[in-house]
Order: C-alpha cells, then structure tokens, then sequence
C-alpha cells in the first residue's frame, strides 16, 4: 500500500511540473540526457533549433555527422513538433519532440528519434 501511495505521489509531483511545448520553448541547444542509460552502439548528438525552427543534429564521438532539420508543422497536433533531418538529400532521421519538464540547471525535452536509414 506505501509503495503504491509513493507512485501516485510521484506521478502527481511529475505531472505538475510538465509543460506542454510552445515554439520559442525549442531554441537553442539541447544535449541527451543522463537520465536514460544508453549503450557504446547509441549516437551521442547535439540539436540545436534556431528562431526560425530550423535545426542542426550534429552526431559526434568516431565518425562524426551533421543533418540539416527542417520543422514539419503539423495544423492537428499543435504540442507536437516533427522535424525531417537531411544527410545531403537523404532523410535519415525524424524528431518527434512532444513535452519538457523543468529541472534544475534546465529543461529536458521528451521525444522520439526514429531512424530512416545510416549516414
């Protein structure tokens, strides 16, 4: 019964702390988390969203990419935004970014990351 008390809590606290994503809440310069552990075979990248919702997924560690990110606006899901990420003319990677909770030293965002193909 505690146990199952502490969860709500804990789901409450998070809930009141979540916030739907607006567009100026994308600029800038966001970094994965530590929150999630991941294995030697992930990509570490870095997105950057500039004011005009264009962006950049600079994959780094041993053999480095850039992708250019065109936002894809969508008139039925408003808190839901999807960039395209191009290698050249080829679309590798789509961004679904849906959702971010402040924490302390910043925001994190949630989303998805679905591969197209391989740089």
């Amino acid at each position: 019964m505690n146990k199952l008390i502490f969860v709500i809590l804990a789901s409450l606290s998070n809930a009141a702390i979540a916030a739907t994503l607006e567009p100026q809440d994308l600029v800038g310069h966001w970094v994965p988390s530590d929150q999630i552990p991941t294995s030697s075979e992930v990509l570490k990248y870095n997105l950057t969203i500039n004011q005009d919702l264009s962006a950049t997924y600079e994959a780094v560690g041993e053999q480095p990419f850039e992708l250019a990110c065109k936002h894809m606006p969508s008139s039925a899901q408003q808190s839901v935004f999807v960039f395209y990420c191009y290698l050249r003319d080829q679309h590798l990677i789509t961004l679904s970014l849906s959702g971010w909770v402040q924490k302390r030293g910043g925001k994190m965002f949630y989303g998805y990351e679905y591969w197209l193909g391989s740089p």
